[in-house]
């Protein structure tokens, strides 16, 4: 099953309902799932010939033709129903038969949206910034808690770095052995002082919810919970035969790269994909699901100069900051739009006093780029401006020196065939919702960039927001701070819902793309 595949509707989604088209309803029809809408369903017999398949729900279907099964397989599922009652008792693990309208879906998460904005004030009203251990491993109690009523174990891994708190790991086995995993954190970046200054904290006005880590990310773990709920209520089959493996950070925002490992050493060849819930970007009224990301270099620049008296033996003196100002120009000269390629000098110190000829400069920064190649491009030359530089002492021509080191590196998440066969299962739940549905390439990291080549990786699964990182509000409105819109939960769950669905509809396939 290659990534070029196209599928029919998975068991879960009869082709033709028993009922009238949505909106439609049969007089003393059994209501289900709410007061307002009927549940249609239906079970499946299938016009099938030739070539038969597996499939994940342990229903056999046939291609049309007989073709082989390659990268560009064709084949659709005929459909002859009959009506049949909806026993959620049932633990089989047979593909729920309900048909899950837009409408049906819609209801479920209105009801329960409520509860998830109560969940989601609980979890930013504790302080989780990455260097306050307490509070991280408090968000994450309350976490498991909550997870733990959906029957999900939860397993706390220390992190390597002892000053942060424990990794989140969250497990709910299935009856078989495909599993999905979802990807979180835990941690912000906003401290306790800077949100007691800024007076940040839990505020609703109109469609905006203010607060630390409304946006990034803990509206990505409501989000979590209220697809697996809805899942669980109106997916019982899907629920119960997947297994879910949830992964929260307790440090991402320093990209803890024991965590990738942490996640990575819990996947095995069965789990279908990492989904993570970083918030959703926009352009327009469409929704953007995160492809690729960049990758990043930390680096140091250390230029050595010679000391001297700024008065007496100015001469004598290498000047080790005039050096790095030098320096600091030819790096921020290799950034490269076209190519994506960015440097950003991001500190600058030195000297030690104004009658002082500085000895010692030190300037510190990041690069960022999408492909490997371009990457590794930058890396070497940034490394080749190491050794003597150009200023020198004008009594002996004694040089500064210049020493460079990278600090830190996570590679890119480039652009990929699974990602994008993600990307299209995503896009076909959106049509099916009426809504648009893009892939973006983000600047930014994300634990996407630690698990995409271990399994398929599609980020950007949560909600809407703006002004991640910032705690900041004017009052004339240039600055504010970071917020999430409540109106973009409901239609982005639907969205996750019914794409999770298609999932396990085509576990098979998309459990054999590798990059």
């Amino acid at each position: 099953m290659g990534t070029d595949t196209e599928f029919g509707r998975p068991d879960f989604w009869p082709v033709r309902p028993i009922q009238a088209t949505v909106g439609w309803s049969r007089p003393g029809a059994a209501r289900r799932y709410g007061d307002r809408h009927d549940v249609r369903y239906a079970d499946q017999e299938r016009s099938t010939r030739n070539v038969q398949l597996s499939t994940f729900n342990g229903v056999s279907e046939r291609a049309v033709g007989g073709r082989d099964m390659g990268t560009d397989t064709k084949f659709r599922v005929f459909n002859r129903n009959k009506q049949a009652g909806l026993d959620r008792s049932r633990g089989n693990g047979h593909a729920d038969r309900a048909m899950l309208d837009k409408p049906v879906l819609f209801d479920s998460l209105t009801r329960q949206l409520p509860e998830a904005i109560d969940l989601l004030r609980q979890m930013v009203e504790i302080n989780s910034w990455t260097e306050n251990r307490a509070g991280v491993n408090k968000l994450g109690d309350l976490t498991a808690e909550v997870f733990a009523q959906l029957g999900f174990k939860s397993e706390k891994v220390p992190s390597e770095n002892p000053a942060w708190g424990d990794h989140l790991v969250l497990i709910r086995n299935g009856s078989s052995s495909a599993n999905v995993a979802m990807v979180s954190h835990l941690d912000t970046v906003f401290p306790p002082d800077e949100e007691e200054l800024n007076n940040f904290r839990w505020q609703i006005e109109g469609d905006r919810i203010y607060g630390p880590g409304t946006h990034d990310i803990k509206g990505g773990t409501v989000m979590m919970w209220l697809v697996l709920r809805t899942i669980r209520e109106l997916m019982p089959g899907v629920f119960d035969r997947l297994g879910w493996r949830l992964f929260l950070n307790s440090s991402e925002e320093t990209t803890s790269h024991d965590f990738g490992r942490v996640c990575r050493h819990r996947f095995d060849k069965n789990t279908i994909a990492a989904l993570v819930f970083e918030s959703e970007g926009r352009r327009g009224e469409v929704r953007r699901l995160v492809v690729a990301r960049k990758g990043r270099a930390t680096w140091r620049v250390t230029v050595t100069g010679r000391g001297a008296h700024a008065g007496g033996r100015h001469p004598q003196g290498a000047n080790a900051i005039v050096e790095l100002g030098l320096v600091v120009q030819r790096i921020s000269s290799f950034t490269d739009y076209s190519r994506d390629l960015t440097f950003n000098v991001g500190l600058i110190r030195g000297g030690g006093g104004l009658n002082r000829v500085p000895h010692l400069a030190v300037a510190e920064g990041e690069l960022r780029a999408f492909r490997a190649d371009v990457f590794e491009e930058a890396k070497l030359a940034l490394l080749a401006l190491g050794g003597p530089g150009e200023v020198r002492s004008p009594a002996d021509g004694f040089p500064c020196n210049i020493d460079i080191e990278f600090l830190s590196e996570t590679a890119p998440w480039p652009r990929n065939p699974a990602t994008d066969a993600l990307l299209e299962v995503w896009r076909r739940a959106a049509t099916k919702l009426g809504i648009e549905v893009e892939g973006e390439e983000r600047g930014g990291l994300s634990d996407g960039n630690l698990l995409w080549r271990a399994v398929p990786t599609i980020d950007g699964l949560g909600p809407h927001g703006e002004n991640d990182h910032c705690s900041e509000r004017s009052p004339d409105g240039s600055k504010v701070p970071e917020y999430v819109e409540i109106s973009s939960f409901v239609p982005k769950a639907a969205l996750n819902v019914l794409a999770i669905g298609f999932l396990a509809g085509q576990s098979g396939g998309l459990a054999e793309t590798t990059v």
